[in-house]
């Protein structure tokens, strides 16, 4: 599912409304703390106790959130995850990522591309906030997106129905947490469609390039530029764009632009490096697990601090088939025994905290 935390952006006669998320007060909850992004089996994991492991490591993230110093954001994946799942292990898995989350997941793909384009271009106007990730992070409601909670007026809205609807998306709909949105989406059956192709250029690359590395980047890369970062380019000033099109070198040297101005936009160069080694795949199959598998490792591995995943096909994309690692700080922990190791390094011995169960 993709959607944007700005919802229902309609046109009324001449005017545009725009509603969005409160992204502000959950930024101001995470803001300063160091990030820990878990994967599915880890939540399940520490939710059910399957052993003092788990226990260990849920019982120190529960102290370090409370003490200020970490949080453990979601995406959507994950709650995509999470919400297949049913009955009492969905509601202890919701309940724990609700307070390590303290309700912050990573705006969705298309909004995320976005906000790293605006990123990239006050960078480059002398305007950015290095140490600010505002924008970064939705309520979980955002999850839903459009078009479930879109709305459309037959007639005209007044000034005052229109602070209404705003006021009922910062206020009302904000305000959902994890466990709250997992009770009334938890269990729904799988969807009736086919998962979606990672993208066209991918089902030709299978087809017509044959392994070239550099022409699989080149087409996935210009794939993304066009559906992701072209539309919300060409809004700004020319001068702007011609400002920021310049930094990454001349167009004749496509490769070489494409690469530098990737640099720039680590979330959508983590989704280029991991659609050219899927590309790369002969027996890739585009199910709904291995895209949901691929999609979460874009936003954290650009921007959390660790990234703690078990999967065996994520370690050895990782650690075999990319070069994400090496050009992130984000540190990738392959099991909850790794990531004890960490936090042990980072904040003191875990084997001093009872284990709670």
């Amino acid at each position: 599912m993709q959607a944007s935390t700005t919802i229902g952006s309609e046109f009324m006669g001449s005017r545009r409304i725009q509603l969005e998320f409160d992204k502000e007060a959950v930024w101001r909850k995470v803001e300063g703390r160091l990030s820990v992004f878990l994967d599915t089996n880890c939540w399940i994991d520490m939710a059910d106790e399957v052993n003092s492991t788990a226990c260990r490591v849920r019982d120190r993230l529960k102290a370090l959130v409370e003490s200020g110093k970490v949080f453990c954001p979601l995406s959507w994946g994950i709650l995509e995850e999470l919400f297949k799942q049913s009955g009492e292990s969905c509601k202890l898995t919701s309940v724990l990522m609700e307070e390590l989350s303290l309700n912050a997941i990573f705006v969705m793909r298309t909004e995320l591309y976005q906000w790293e384009l605006s990123r990239s271009i006050r960078r480059a106007l002398g305007e950015l906030d290095e140490k600010s990730r505002s924008g970064l992070f939705a309520p979980p409601a955002a999850f839903v997106g459009t078009p479930a909670l879109n709305w459309k007026a037959d007639a005209p809205l007044n000034s005052e129905a229109i602070v209404d609807l705003k006021r009922f998306m910062r206020d009302g709909l904000s305000k959902i947490g994890v466990a709250e949105l997992a009770g009334m989406m938890m269990g729904r059956s799988k969807p009736s469609v086919p998962p979606p192709a990672y993208s066209e250029a991918a089902k030709k690359a299978k087809e017509r390039l044959k392994g070239n590395k550099k022409k699989l980047f080149l087409m996935e890369a210009e794939y993304s530029f066009i559906t992701y970062i072209r539309p919300t380019l060409f809004t700004y000033p020319q001068s702007t764009i011609a400002a920021w099109t310049a930094k990454f070198g001349p167009p004749t040297d496509e490769y070489s632009w494409m690469r530098n101005a990737l640099e720039e936009l680590p979330a959508l160069q983590n989704f280029v490096d991991i659609m050219v080694v899927a590309d790369m795949q002969p027996d890739r199959k585009d199910s709904n697990n291995h895209f949901l598998d691929n999609e979460i490792m874009v936003a954290p591995l650009a921007y959390a601090t660790v990234f703690a995943s078990k999967d065996k096909g994520i370690r050895d994309l990782l650690q075999h088939r990319a070069e994400i690692l090496s050009k992130r700080e984000c540190e990738y922990c392959d099991s909850l025994e790794s990531l004890e190791k960490w936090l042990d390094t980072r904040f003191g011995d875990l084997k001093n905290l009872d284990a709670g169960c």
